[in-house]
């Protein structure tokens, strides 16, 4: 569901404390993905901020509000197949629990903010390249759209 919030609709609450503001970042994480980088917390933000932005029409920031890193594993062949179909064999994985806001710039009056909570694994896919995908663990929180104009 989308919220819109109108700066001609916000007041005061009756406690006399102002309206609630969402701000919406437009930073990003620093630096840029490689493929000489370690597996780092900062190389694997990173590239999930380059897949988001990649998928958007419009500049984005994102920012990470958890991220827990999980213990490494090798992609292993099993009896039904690769563990993660998507990585190649025998690479080192490294699971990744995360929460965060993308703010999405607009051509309109309104930019959006997006929440997410979801798993990804990160690895260096058949060319070398870093890369964080999304598992089936994948929660999109909620959107709100943000006034330009508001400070």
């Amino acid at each position: 569901m989308d919220y819109t919030v109108r700066t001609d609709f916000m007041r005061p609450l009756t406690d006399g404390t102002a309206a609630p503001i969402f701000e919406c970042s437009f930073e990003k994480p620093a630096g840029t993905v490689t493929r000489t980088l370690p597996a780092t917390a900062a190389t694997f933000k990173r590239a999930i901020y380059e897949s988001n932005a990649k998928t958007r029409q419009f500049p984005i920031g994102l920012q990470f509000q958890a991220f827990e890193l999980g213990k490494a594993y090798k992609n292993l062949l099993t009896g039904k197949g690769l563990m993660y179909d998507a990585a190649p064999r025998n690479t080192t994985m490294y699971p990744i629990k995360t929460k965060y806001t993308v703010c999405e710039e607009t051509s309109g009056e309104y930019n959006h903010l997006m929440n997410y909570e979801q798993n990804r694994v990160c690895f260096k896919d058949s060319f070398g390249d870093w890369s964080c995908s999304a598992t089936n663990n994948f929660l999109y929180l909620k959107r709100i759209n943000v006034p330009k104009d508001q400070k």
